[in-house]
């Protein structure tokens, strides 16, 4: 899991002056390609690990969009996106 390897890499990294988070959403559900199936609130989960993790560090987090392949309807898809950058601008929000 996510969590398991975010502490491997608190055990066994090094010193991090930036972090890429390739925030895909094609594991939601509606993705025709993901298959991990995950709930918005489970993307979210992910979403938060990630920003606290990062922000616990002090290390700056640069987020870039990735997957999303809709099986026909592309609401989904662009819900999960935008959720992944309106939840970091909540989360900054939250943490000045």
């Amino acid at each position: 899991t996510l969590s398991y390897w975010l502490k491997r890499i608190n055990e066994e990294g090094g010193d991090y002056d930036l972090v890429f988070y390739q925030a895909g959403v094609d594991i939601i559900a509606d993705d025709r390609l993901g298959r991990m199936a995950l709930t918005s609130k489970g993307v979210q989960k992910r979403n938060e690990l990630i920003y606290n993790w990062a922000d616990e560090r002090e290390i700056p987090l640069v987020l870039t969009m990735g997957g999303g392949y809709p099986k026909k309807d592309w609401e989904p898809i662009l819900e999960a996106h935008s959720n992944v950058y309106f939840s970091a601008f909540q989360y900054l929000a939250g943490a000045m």
